[in-house]
């Protein structure tokens, strides 16, 4: 399809945000809220915390 059929030009927009939110580009808010994220998911039984030498059940980027 070229670009002239779906009514208005294309331009390349700068974003700044990506990847906001992903692992590794978290704010301290956004990284604190994952750790009582999975302190709330523990309790419940929905996560397991790594334990001597076991993995966790969930990585952080399933948990996101």
């Amino acid at each position: 399809m070229a670009d002239q059929d779906l009514g208005a030009p294309l331009s390349r927009v700068q974003s700044y945000q990506y990847p906001a939110t992903h692992m590794g580009h978290l704010s301290p808010e956004q990284a604190g809220s994952l750790e009582k994220f999975k302190v709330l998911c523990a309790q419940k039984g929905y996560y397991r915390p790594a334990k001597g030498g076991q993995n966790a059940s969930h990585d952080d980027e399933t948990l996101l």
